[in-house]
């Protein structure tokens, strides 16, 4: 839902991938060879994608990704495998995916993203929301009202909130039905085939909805409602000439546990994919993805149960560090993060920033045990601009906070 795409364009996003990837490991003399690419029933999944990626003598094997989309999140289920064992595993493979189901949790209402993460985002105008991390909002100059955008490059849509009494009037169009979710009332408004949605809240606030590409609003109701029934009204900042009337953003992480301040313009992807972690670029994603001197932080937390790349305490974290690293770390050095005795240390090294290119990156990370579990935080940013957004980096060391 965050990113207003459905099963089709998962399924191109994932060739996309594909192709890049392969572009990089062949410096671009290579594509993969696409054998499936369209809608089919398997189970509970919905389009199929299949390709081959050869590389002799160094690479090859076939990939089988099935994708659905449901409630707002999208799920895949793949085989990678060399060409003997794709042939000898694909029946255990589709054997697999027939038997995968659903479970419903009515323990929660649907999507309320905010109970695993959330942007508790303080406007200057007076206005408190909570947003989903790859959402960006701004707050009217004179007026209660607030807009917010998702953070989809193909797609974006916003969604406009106003006080009960402030809303404006759509011309042209008219209710075409109307449903409760969690609580709060949903109005299909339709004017031809172009439609809104109007949702309206016990709190006093309404958002509408709009497509900016399209006929059609994509965004899961859940989420919306989530949204809406967060707005409240706070006390008005003193910031209120800024340009985005923002006063404070705060990325809070229920899931691993912690939470740390974000820039007016940043915006976090948090990944639930094998070891899981969470992106954030101060830039935004948009300008990190655009290239250039654009900072990024990586946020991890990790068991050394089940995780090899984690230590159990700080002794042990130094002592893995020593054992396994290069000439990359010169020291390490006792700190603290978010109120816990913490290590850090910097790396300086040649990286990948695309095919056939490499820039010198400079990083700090800082570590942090609690509980058992390892917190680890990575600030990396092209040498040459490391220093220009050195104290956005501070503002995050010493800003990060466990809950």
């Amino acid at each position: 839902s965050t990113e207003n795409v459905d099963a089709t364009e998962m399924m191109e996003r994932s060739k996309m991938m594909a192709t890049q990837q392969l572009a990089m490991l062949t410096n671009g003399m290579l594509r993969p060879n696409m054998l499936y690419e369209d809608k089919k029933s398997v189970g509970v999944f919905t389009h199929c994608l299949e390709y081959s990626q050869t590389l002799p003598p160094v690479l090859d094997m076939r990939v089988h990704i099935l994708l659905v989309v449901k409630d707002g999140l999208a799920y895949s289920f793949q085989l990678i495998a060399t060409p003997e064992h794709f042939q000898k595993y694909s029946p255990v493979y589709n054997t697999m995916a027939k038997s995968v189901l659903f479970h419903e949790d009515n323990s929660v209402s649907k999507n309320d993203y905010t109970k695993a993460w959330c942007v508790e985002n303080k406007l200057s105008n007076g206005l408190f929301v909570k947003t989903h991390p790859s959402w960006t909002v701004i707050g009217g100059a004179n007026t209660s009202t607030l807009t917010i955008t998702t953070g989809s490059q193909t797609k974006p849509e916003s969604m406009a909130v106003y006080k009960e009494s402030e809303v404006p009037v759509q011309t042209g169009y008219s209710v075409a039905s109307t449903k409760v979710v969690d609580g709060v009332t949903v109005e299909l408004q339709k004017n031809g085939k172009k439609e809104l949605k109007v949702l309206k809240a016990s709190n006093g606030f309404v958002m509408v909805a709009a497509p900016s590409k399209g006929d059609t609003v994509l965004l899961d109701e859940n989420m919306m409602a989530v949204t809406l029934n967060s707005v409240s009204e706070i006390a008005k900042s003193s910031e209120a000439s800024s340009s985005t009337h923002t006063a404070t953003r705060t990325f809070i992480n229920q899931t691993d546990g912690y939470t740390m301040p974000i820039s007016k313009e940043g915006s976090v992807i948090v990944s639930k994919i094998s070891e899981g972690s969470t992106i954030y670029s101060p830039v935004g994603m948009e300008v990190l993805q655009a290239g250039g001197d654009a900072p990024t932080v990586t946020i991890r937390v990790g068991d050394p149960k089940n995780d090899e790349s984690c230590a159990e305490d700080l002794a042990s974290w130094r002592a893995k560090l020593r054992s396994e690293s290069d000439s990359q770390i010169k020291e390490i050095n006792d700190t603290t993060l978010g109120g816990l005795p913490a290590i850090t240390f910097s790396t300086q090294e040649m990286a990948e920033v695309g095919p056939g290119q490499q820039s010198e990156v400079k990083s700090t990370i800082v570590i942090a045990v609690k509980d058992g579990l390892s917190t680890l935080i990575r600030w990396e940013a092209p040498t040459g601009a490391y220093r220009k957004f050195e104290r956005q980096m501070n503002q995050v060391f010493a800003e990060f906070a466990f809950i």
